[in-house]
């Protein structure tokens, strides 16, 4: 069985005549050149070309999304179907940049699939409503009709069966971690022809602190909070630090070029203070619907970086928070620019040891050759730190990290955040 041979990767005596069909340029691809000598691998330029390819028995395994292959005909008598996952590439709607209220609503509409797992709901006709009018706002949108319509997160594969034996697309309970690394993509190529020689930062947010030379950064803190910011542990003192990346990251790997200042917790400042400019970046942001959103015209609705901190399912809280910017259109490439760098620790303490050093990194070509911070990863590889370091300095050594560890082995990755319920 030479998929066995290649789930072992074992390349000798019965499985050595192993002949594994991948696609070109795909994160597969990437993973088989890392695994095993050319020899075994033959490249295709699609999937269709892959299963010809199995056919003509120019390959005896297939590479692909376990998604793909069941939905495919194969015949159940002469395939078999891997049943260990090699890789762990995160899938996702996308949207058009251009329309961020669609953009919000899709996403939200995915965070309903996931409360319903995670609730135990399922499709009800009964409870499955037409509008009769519109809503006044958006994030008052029936997302739950998503579920009671259509069906809960493990309804919706036509494969539901097989999802049971996939465990990181099922429901975290608070007792594994959920960190993860999302790939970075080709930062380092040039999309567009006239890029060759620019700067796309150029009259957005992004470009105005590049320009100034100094980030404005705010922290949320426990209403409660009279410490030094600076000198913080917990929650607050891990923004600080990924504050001080940010900085680092733009201006030339000067963690200090940021003015840090604190926001209370219960009295919604801090979001004010990012809707107003006052501050370009809100760390300790909890990702939650009512902030997602537009609230009206002039009052426009926030952009999450991915979650960089969880909180205590022990205690019934499973929060996530993360970096905050204005949904814009000025501050587009800034948000872009931040869940980038957000993924700094993560990569420095992952498997591929993307920061290990400074050179590492690529070059934010994709914001233009001439873009000043195109050393943006480089810098800050400097001056950031491993995820569990960054950890144990604010939170103590302790075992007991719930969700707040590097998901290394496949654990559930799935929740939703809140304000569904």
């Amino acid at each position: 069985d030479f998929v066995k041979c290649a789930q072992k990767k074992k390349r000798f005596a019965e499985c050595f005549p192993l002949a594994i069909c991948v696609q070109s340029s795909t994160i597969h691809y990437d993973f088989l050149m890392s695994e095993f000598p050319l020899k075994f691998i033959k490249v295709a330029r699609s999937f269709d070309d892959m299963a010809h390819m199995l056919h003509n028995n120019t390959c005896n395994v297939i590479l692909s999304d376990r998604s793909v292959l069941l939905n495919h005909p194969f015949s159940d008598d002469e395939h078999t179907i891997g049943r260990k996952t090699l890789g762990c590439e995160p899938l996702a709607i996308v949207t058009r940049n251009n329309d961020d209220e669609f953009s919000d609503i899709t996403k939200w509409v995915v965070q309903a699939l996931l409360y319903g797992e995670e609730k135990g709901l399922s499709r009800n006709t009964s409870l499955c409503k037409r509008y009769t009018n519109l809503t006044a706002n958006v994030s008052d949108l029936e997302f739950l009709n998503a579920v009671y319509c259509v069906g809960k997160y493990s309804e919706i594969f036509t494969f539901e069966d097989e999802l049971s034996n996939d465990e990181m697309n099922s429901v975290n309970n608070g007792t594994t971690g959920m960190l993860n690394e999302i790939p970075l993509g080709e930062l380092d190529r040039i999309f567009q022809d006239d890029q060759s020689n620019g700067d796309i930062s150029i009259g957005t947010l992004l470009g105005d602190i590049l320009g100034r030379k100094r980030l404005n950064c705010g922290v949320i803190v426990p209403d409660e909070f009279d410490g030094n910011i600076l000198h913080s542990t917990g929650l607050e003192g891990l923004t600080v630090e990924y504050c001080r990346m940010l900085s680092a990251a733009l201006f030339y790997g000067d963690s200090n070029s940021t003015n840090i200042t604190t926001y209370t917790k219960g009295d919604n400042s801090g979001f004010d203070a990012l809707a107003n400019g006052t501050i370009d970046v809100l760390g300790g942001a909890r990702v939650e619907k009512k902030h997602d959103f537009a609230i009206s015209g002039s009052v426009g609705g926030f952009r999450f970086s991915s979650p960089y901190y969880y909180g205590e399912a022990e205690v019934d809280d499973f929060s996530s928070f993360a970096l905050a910017t204005r949904e814009t259109e000025n501050s587009k490439l800034f948000s872009s620019f931040v869940n980038i760098l957000v993924m700094g620790p993560l990569y420095a303490g992952g498997d591929n040891k993307k920061y290990t050093t400074s050179k590492e990194p690529p070059l934010l070509k994709i914001f233009g050759s001439d873009f000043p911070a195109i050393w943006a990863l480089r810098d800050a590889s400097k001056y950031v730190k491993k995820y569990d370091e960054l950890y144990k300095e604010n939170f103590g050594d302790s075992e007991a990290r719930g969700r707040n560890q590097l998901n290394m082995h496949r654990n559930p990755q799935m929740h939703s955040f809140p304000g569904l319920g």
